[in-house]
């Protein structure tokens, strides 16, 4: 059985830790630069933002994890897979809610959506980089060897 996050069952993922914790910089940026640069109104929607899409990304991984996993059965996965699909259509009801409703500001909102973006396509890039380097690394180890 693979190492899961406490209590939660998903699998321990490098990319996901990497990607929660440069998310978390970039939202210790944003804020103070929103509250600054804006108002407390902005930061505020930023953070609420920046909170959302971690949260979307980690229930998201967690369901991909139920619904690809192989030890469950196909309707148990099919079950993951629905839920899958109502996850997006909660969080498209969410952000309605919090422009619309509670007033947030939407573009501070989309600022700190916006940051879990900009976290997996960077520790995205970084982890490709480091797959490469490390072929190349073992490409050269083999020439050696010949």
């Amino acid at each position: 059985m693979s190492p899961t996050v406490r209590g939660t069952g998903m699998n321990k993922s490098k990319f996901l830790r990497s990607a929660l914790i440069t998310n978390t910089v970039l939202l210790a940026i944003a804020l103070p630069l929103a509250w600054w640069l804006a108002s407390q109104v902005m930061a505020i929607a930023t953070g609420s933002g920046g909170l959302l899409g971690m949260a979307n990304i980690f229930v998201w991984s967690w369901l991909m994890n139920r619904m690809l996993g192989g030890n469950a059965a196909a309707r148990s996965k099919a079950m993951y897979g629905l839920l899958f699909i109502a996850k997006f259509g909660l969080l498209l009801l969410v952000i309605f809610i919090a422009v619309n409703k509670v007033g947030l500001n939407p573009y501070g909102f989309l600022i700190g959506l916006s940051t879990m973006v900009v976290s997996l396509l960077f520790v995205g890039f970084l982890q490709a980089t480091a797959v490469s380097d490390e072929a190349a690394i073992m490409d050269l180890e083999e020439g050696k060897k010949e």
